[in-house]
């Protein structure tokens, strides 16, 4: 983290608190029809959210896309398998 945003060190609670640890681990299963576009959706008290896709694209589903928040808009990310 030092090498990069330093995010860790700055945090007001890091030497009370120490290094990071899972806060929360989930699965989401997706459906036909399903997503979660709220512009206003973020997950408080979160360093960091990790997306990772379990199934491939164009296999196993077609349709559907990751997206980001960015500048009032929704960007539209390549998300595959692993």
């Amino acid at each position: 983290d030092a090498e990069h945003w330093g995010l860790l060190g700055a945090a007001p609670c890091a030497a009370r608190l120490g290094r990071p640890v899972p806060r929360s681990i989930e699965l989401h299963t997706v459906t036909q029809g399903g997503s979660l576009a709220d512009d206003t959706h973020f997950d408080s008290g979160s360093l960091w959210t990790l997306d990772v896709m379990l199934a491939t694209p164009g296999d196993d589903f077609d349709g559907g896309y990751l997206q980001t928040p960015e500048r009032g808009t929704r960007h539209h990310h390549e998300f595959g398998h692993g």
